[in-house]
């Protein structure tokens, strides 16, 4: 090869260097993993069912991939370290391992180190709407529907549980709870812990006095003081 041939080798060399180089830096900075070149936030937005009554809701926010558990008032913000894997950027002792099916698809996420999001967690169809979501956007009778659906009704605990983790959590929403739990009053007209679940969530919202002086007497019930602190398992 002469010096002239060898010259303009040199020259288209350089010249596709240029061209490769800006197209691989943008490659990079839009698949914001190392570990992952073709690591794609949208494979793991979605909702996972932890239980009946706790959900992981995983979303796209910007540029940040965001997860939050039902009833909890701020997201974990998921921080990329592997394949499928991710750590809460703030609290990095939380791991959350996303699990593929044969066909590739996300269908389970494994949360450690948290013990009340902790448990593998099965991946929801986007249409299929659990009650706790229902009764967290208000829609109380589709609530209902959804437990007595679900064979959920047959002992008050669980409504009263969610019903105090709403008030406890979301102070602006206990209409919500109120609304739901008069709807389910007549079904347990005996039982002391959902009426003081009412007559708190009604204090909340500020609908009468009545209903305060209620939930007062109730609250004289040394059987019905622990529900103070709110509810069991958070």
């Amino acid at each position: 090869m002469d010096k002239k041939t060898l010259r303009i080798a040199l020259v288209v060399i350089v010249w596709l260097t240029a061209i490769a180089t800006p197209n691989a830096l943008v490659a990079q900075k839009k698949n914001k993993s190392p570990d992952r070149p073709d690591y794609d936030p949208m494979d793991y937005v979605g909702r996972y069912a932890l239980n009946d009554d706790l959900l992981l809701d995983v979303r796209k926010d910007g540029q940040l991939l965001t997860l939050l558990p039902s009833f909890w008032r701020t997201a974990q913000i998921l921080d990329s370290i592997g394949e499928d894997l991710f750590v809460s950027l703030l609290h990095r002792k939380i791991r959350f391992a996303f699990r593929r099916n044969d066909e590739g698809q996300i269908v389970e996420l494994e949360v450690t180190g948290h013990k009340e999001i902790g448990g593998k967690a099965r991946r929801l169809a986007p249409s299929a709407l659990m009650p706790v979501e229902l009764l967290l956007a208000g829609e109380h009778r589709q609530a209902v529907q959804g437990l007595v659906e679900s064979g959920g009704l047959d002992t008050p605990e669980r409504v009263t549980n969610l019903a105090f983790k709403l008030i406890r959590n979301y102070p602006s929403r206990a209409r919500y709870g109120a609304r739901f739990l008069d709807e389910l009053a007549p079904r347990f007209p005996d039982d002391l812990d959902l009426h003081l679940a009412a007559g708190l969530a009604g204090c909340r919202r500020a609908t009468g006095i009545a209903r305060c002086r209620r939930s007062g007497e109730l609250l004289r019930s040394t059987r019905t003081t622990h529900l103070l602190a709110g509810p069991s398992g958070t």
